[in-house]
């Protein structure tokens, strides 16, 4: 079942995602020697974007929540062509559509039909997986409601002709906080738990069972914290305010919860150094977080666009990009090694997974890749921290995103193989 789902899933999603960094290069070019210029540059960003999100990260996370948590008897329908065949015309169509046409009428309707198919599959997918009373069961259902909350921001657009701009902000917000902060990070995390939970915990000793709980509630306790945070969110409409101490107490749970998280599976566990700088971005991203949710700071924040973009590009070029490779590298050596597939993450085979996922990483391509990619996310906040302050950076931007962006392209196509 395994390979189906590398087939299937898998493969495509890392094609996507090699578009989606030759997009990005070619955006820099686009905007370092403007003669070159194909596309409308805002239309790409949108296909750009898109394709990050919808053909990327979910694919791969969808594909793993398969095989870790759906019993061997109900993955077939899960990996049934009859989803995605039109999952995968959605995403071709609608990333040619959003190039061509930017936001109109084919982009939008075949984004929306995407999202209805996906409802359906993670539905089915909370029907058909194997519920036990675990941390990594916990993520998973949490995850996945996530996601399907988060698809009321892309529906609710169209209150934008009652509510005016400030609604369309809102909702646009709502649906990149739900998927950043809540449904990414929270399936991610489930996956790391699925991977390493022979190391996590073992037998149904007392301290087991305890170490269980306090998981249950760091896990619990970063969702409410993230559906906190929404308050910030709510600063861009002008229907109500909540106190800002509310997006305050929940980043301040946020960086709480992520730094617990992140060291029960780092430091608790043999990661890859690919891994492990994911984990790292993540715990960034709650610092990140805490300071867009003070009140005057926050608002800044969010107005410099550099800012923005560099903590885009830290979640989906670097924290779960990282990550979801890592599992795919461990992945690919179990396949190729002809193990049994019937439990893909064997807690039995523990010291196998860890070895793996400490030694299959340190290929030249990936190197080269997590280098140019985090050269590109420093050079991103650099410049933007540099505009928060005033300070003037006397140096061509766009070529330099552009090397460091060809850096990550030509590593993560070495890296293919």
């Amino acid at each position: 079942m395994s390979k189906i789902v590398q087939n299937r899933i898998f493969r495509p999603a890392i094609f996507y995602f090699l578009v989606v960094l030759i997009s990005g290069v070619w955006l820099r070019i686009q905007w370092t020697w403007p003669e070159l210029t194909i596309l409308n540059a805002k239309f790409l960003i949108h296909a750009h974007s898109h394709l990050a999100l919808l053909g990327w990260i979910f694919p791969v996370v969808s594909g793993f929540f398969v095989l870790s948590f759906v019993p061997n008897s109900d993955q077939k329908s899960l990996t049934s062509l009859r989803y995605w065949i039109p999952i995968h015309f959605c995403i071709i169509a609608m990333t040619v559509a959003f190039s061509l046409q930017g936001y109109a009428f084919w982009s939008i309707s075949l984004s929306t039909l995407y999202i209805l198919i996906t409802s359906i599959w993670s539905i089915h997918f909370l029907l058909k997986m194997d519920d036990q009373n675990t941390s990594k069961t916990l993520l998973v259902k949490l995850a996945v409601f996530s996601f399907l909350g988060s698809n009321m921001g892309p529906l609710a657009l169209s209150g934008g002709t009652l509510y005016g701009e400030s609604w369309i902000t809102f909702w646009i917000t709502y649906y990149l906080h739900s998927q950043f902060s809540l449904w990414i990070p929270l399936g991610v995390l489930a996956i790391m738990f699925s991977v390493y939970d022979g190391s996590l915990k073992s037998g149904v000793s007392e301290k087991s069972i305890r170490f269980t709980n306090i998981s249950k509630i760091m896990i619990w306790g970063y969702f409410i914290g993230s559906i906190l945070q929404l308050e910030t969110m709510s600063r861009a409409l002008n229907i109500f305010r909540l106190t800002p101490l509310i997006g305050v107490l929940g980043s301040i749970l946020v960086i709480i919860t992520s730094f617990y998280l992140v060291y029960i599976l780092s430091i608790r566990n043999r990661v890859s150094y690919l891994i492990l700088t994911g984990l790292l971005l993540f715990a960034i991203k709650s610092i990140l977080q805490f300071i867009a949710s003070i009140p005057d700071i926050g608002q800044l924040f969010i107005e410099i666009h550099f800012l923005k973009i560099g903590y885009t590009h830290l979640l989906l070029l670097g924290s779960y990009t990282f990550i979801l490779i890592g599992f795919l590298e461990i992945l690919k050596f179990k396949i190729n090694s002809n193990e049994s597939d019937s439990h893909i993450w064997d807690n039995q085979n523990h010291s196998l997974v860890s070895k793996l996922a400490t030694t299959k990483l340190n290929s030249t391509g990936l190197l080269i890749f997590m280098v140019g990619s985090l050269s590109m996310i420093l050079l991103l906040m650099t410049i933007g921290i540099s505009q928060y302050l005033g300070i003037y950076l006397d140096f061509n931007i766009q070529f330099y995103l552009f090397l460091t962006g060809f850096i990550s392209l030509a590593g993560f196509i070495t890296s293919l193989r």
